[in-house]
C-alpha cells in the first residue's frame, strides 16, 4: 500500500512538471511571435557602393528616430520597425543627402529602399 501511495505522488509531481513546461512553452513561443516590419536598402553613388553614410529612419507623426551606417557593401538594416509610416534621409559629407517620405511599414513586411546619392554639396533636409 505504501508502494501505492509512493507511486502516485511521483505520478503527480511528474505530471505537474510536465504541465509546467508546457504552459511555460506557450508563453514563450506566443512571445516570439512578432507584429513588427523592418527595412533595408543600399546606398550607392554612381560609381559604386556608399560605405559609411548615416541612414535615419524617422516614424512619421511621433517622429521617433533611428539611426544607422551603411556597411562595407553600402547595405543597411532596420529590423523590428514597428508598423507605420516613416521617412529615411541618407547623408553623407561631400554628397548631396536623400530622402523618401511616406513609406508604409506593415506587419511581418520587409520594404527594400535603395537610394544612389549625388556628388555636390549637402542638401537641408528639414
Amino acid at each position: 500500500m505504501a508502494r501505492c501511495l509512493l507511486f502516485g505522488a511521483v505520478m503527480r509531481v511528474r505530471l505537474f512538471v510536465v504541465g509546467v513546461v508546457c504552459a511555460l512553452t506557450c508563453v514563450v513561443g506566443a512571445g516570439a511571435q512578432t507584429h513588427h516590419g523592418a527595412l533595408r536598402g543600399a546606398v550607392r553613388d554612381p560609381l559604386g557602393v556608399i560605405p559609411g553614410a548615416e541612414v535615419t529612419l524617422i516614424r512619421e507623426g511621433t517622429k521617433a528616430l533611428r539611426s544607422a551606417m551603411t556597411n562595407d557593401a553600402g547595405e543597411y538594416a532596420f529590423t523590428n520597425v514597428p508598423p507605420g509610416t516613416y521617412t529615411v534621409r541618407v547623408s553623407l559629407p561631400g554628397f548631396k543627402g536623400e530622402e523618401r517620405r511616406s513609406l508604409r511599414v506593415g506587419t511581418r513586411q520587409s520594404l527594400v529602399v535603395h537610394f544612389t546619392l549625388e556628388l555636390g554639396a549637402a542638401l537641408s533636409l528639414s
